[in-house]
């Protein structure tokens, strides 16, 4: 392997560490039984997990989230399936406009991407 493939490899190895290695430490601190933040935990438990579910605001945050994305799914889901399968089976003008606008949404991100 040449040298330049090995320094990519290499740099691209501890950029992954630094972007990911927050998040596993956060990950197994989850699981810590005392109060503040002790890593490595030394007794693992649930208990930051359960209590959550104690918090009325959290519960009423989750219920109000839980309600939106099913109506989101849905409203997706009625109007997808049918302006997928119109737009297979059509050949007329409009065709490509409403392909377009549909497929607004996924071009969209990577256009905001590129301006940030």
């Amino acid at each position: 392997m040449k040298r330049s493939g090995l320094v990519l490899i290499i740099s691209v190895l501890l950029v992954y560490i630094f972007l990911i290695g927050p998040l596993v430490i956060i990950g197994f601190s989850a699981f810590n039984e005392s109060e503040f933040l002790d890593f490595p935990p030394k007794v693992y438990s649930f208990r930051w997990f359960f209590r959550i579910f104690e918090s009325d605001m959290f519960v009423s945050a989750f219920q109000t989230s839980l309600l939106i994305s099913l109506l989101g799914a849905t409203g997706a889901l009625l109007v997808g399936l049918p302006a997928a399968y119109s737009l297979s089976r059509t050949r007329a003008k409009w065709r490509r406009s409403v392909l377009s606008l549909f497929m607004s949404p996924v071009i969209v991100p990577g256009v905001v991407l590129g301006f940030a």
